[in-house]
């Protein structure tokens, strides 16, 4: 089901899914490499090789991954210069 919400929304950035049941082992360097445990449903928003927020179950919506990346984004972006 999350899946599907997942794929009818406009996402902002690129979205990859590890199937659990088929790889494990992924799943779990994931888990240990970003420090989150692992919940299914769950999403992860990674920016410059950290998590900037995960959530599972429920609160995986297209909207709350877009705010949160949107939020994560902003955080990288350079504030431009004012020319004189």
């Amino acid at each position: 089901m999350v899946r599907d919400d997942l794929s009818e929304g406009v996402l902002p950035g690129p979205v990859h899914e590890v199937v659990v049941q088929r790889h494990r082992d992924v799943s779990q360097r994931l888990a240990a490499r970003f420090g989150v445990r692992h919940e299914s449903p769950q999403v992860f928003v990674v920016a410059r090789g950290a998590v900037t927020w995960h959530s599972s179950h429920n609160g995986v919506t297209p909207a709350r991954i877009t705010a949160a990346w949107q939020t994560a984004a902003a955080a990288f972006t350079p504030t431009p210069v004012a020319s004189r």
